[in-house]
């Protein structure tokens, strides 16, 4: 009777288990009942529990770095942009600098009356049997580098308006591109023959010279082109015109300024998926999203040309006159104006792709400073200095367009690559400033193009 009592216990007991364990297991195995609207369900869920969401709240939160995997996420409340610019240069427009004579000078054969044969010098070369063009400079042949400068942005979320905009501004600074080039030519001293000596022949070298004189020369006129020349026109040929070296050298830099207002439309909602885990993740919905921008931007731009000069004009074996050359220019281009432009993405979650472009009207208040210094010592000791200076408000443009494409490292971090392309249109740039004329003046030139392009580089930070 005891043995049958204690049997029946061990059968209560251990259904009594069985019975307790099976209704734990089913508690644990059901995830928690949810509402009949699953994303208000998750919004609850989240905000009382931020583990279950990933990366930041639902619809309704505060601004923030966005999420991991999503296409936007919730806007960020600050974002910045660091970085490099890497850019390229056109030239000026073509002018010659200077040229050089032949070895045994520049001279046309003439035929006289006698049937004999006299010489006549030539102070530019031309394409004539003896003479020939060597070693020419001009600006189109300084080809600037590439120059790597800054690019900066950061901008603050301003608000939503009731069309379902982001409002930001934003504060951007691209610049301390440096681009220079220089170039440096040597001469010889070269032949001036005796226009009076008749010859039977047309001989390959004439042989009776009546002074020699350094081989390099430029665009200034010299004493033979010109008659009744000032002093201080003698002392500029001298300086400029009979050269034994040149050398040229061009420098400019950038730097650009923009305070923008940028609107970007909300694109489709993210979605609100459940993992098995029984956590919820926010996952992007692939699309093209478009930004569009507003704003004022200041572009300077400063340059810098200079020629140097050493030259020797032997007039007789006992008469020498060295001389030394400088023609500096320096431009001022200070652009101000508006930008309108736009951007349009092609998102993949974490990837990213796509256009942009901005352009606008500006105002460049532009200046220039031109200094020529000539010097000559031994039988001819002068010197001359000329200085004009220019100012001058001109229309301009500025255009840029370009290829970007983004990739999410972070939830608050993305790394930014993209190749620029721009015009700026009204400038004065510094070759274009010379004036090799006898009697320059002060005025400045504002028709200069610049073309650049390059690669920008960064990684943008969220928070």
């Amino acid at each position: 009777m005891k043995t049958a009592r204690t049997s029946a216990l061990v059968v209560l007991v251990t259904f009594g288990g069985l019975l307790i364990g099976t209704t734990v297991w089913a508690q644990n195995s059901n995830p928690t009942p949810q509402a009949d609207n699953p994303t208000e369900a998750a919004s609850d869920s989240a905000t009382s529990d931020p583990s279950w969401m990933d990366n930041g709240l639902w619809d309704g939160a505060t601004v923030g770095p966005g999420c991991a995997l999503c296409g936007g996420g919730t806007p960020p409340d600050w974002y910045t942009l660091q970085g490099a610019r890497i850019m390229s240069r056109s030239n000026s427009r073509r002018s010659m600098i200077s040229f050089q004579r032949p070895q045994n000078g520049d001279y046309e054969w003439i035929s006289n009356s006698s049937s004999t044969y006299q010489v006549v010098n030539l102070m530019t070369p031309t394409t004539g049997t003896a003479s020939r063009s060597l070693n020419v400079i001009q600006t189109k042949e300084l080809n600037l580098d590439v120059a790597p400068g800054y690019n900066a942005t950061i901008g603050h979320y301003f608000c939503r308006d009731r069309n379902n905009n982001d409002h930001f501004v934003e504060l951007t600074f691209w610049g301390l591109n440096s681009w220079s080039a220089s170039r440096t030519v040597g001469g010889y001293l070269t032949p001036w023959y005796d226009e009076s000596v008749e010859y039977s022949t047309v001989v390959l070298s004439p042989t009776t010279t009546d002074k020699t004189f350094g081989s390099l020369r430029t665009p200034f006129v010299t004493n033979t082109e010109m008659v009744d020349m000032t002093d201080a026109q003698h002392t500029i040929d001298y300086a400029f015109n009979y050269g034994l070296e040149h050398r040229v050298s061009y420098r400019t830099t950038m730097n650009n300024f923009e305070v923008n207002g940028r609107i970007s439309p909300r694109g489709e909602p993210d979605r609100l998926v459940m993992q098995p885990d029984g956590r919820w993740r926010r996952e992007c919905q692939p699309g093209t999203y478009m930004s569009y921008l507003y704003g004022i931007r200041y572009l300077r731009d400063n340059e810098t040309f200079k020629l140097h000069t050493v030259s020797q004009y032997n007039a007789t074996s006992s008469e020498t006159i060295d001389g030394v050359g400088e023609y500096d220019t320096l431009t001022y281009n200070n652009l101000v104006g508006l930008q309108v432009g736009a951007d349009v993405m092609f998102r993949q979650c974490r990837w990213a792709w796509g256009f942009t472009t901005k352009a606008g009207p500006f105002i460049n208040f532009a200046s220039q400073e031109s200094t020529i210094t000539a010097t000559t010592s031994g039988d001819s000791n002068d010197t001359v200095y000329e200085r004009f200076v220019a100012n001058r408000y001109k229309a301009a443009f500025v255009g840029e367009m370009g290829v970007q494409a983004t990739y999410k490292f972070r939830p608050n971090l993305v790394g930014r690559a993209s190749y620029d392309l721009m015009w700026i249109t009204g400038l004065a740039l510094a070759p274009e400033q010379l004036q090799f004329a006898a009697s320059p003046v002060a005025k400045i030139n504002t028709n200069g193009l610049v073309f650049s392009q390059g690669v920008s580089l960064g990684l943008e930070w969220l928070w």
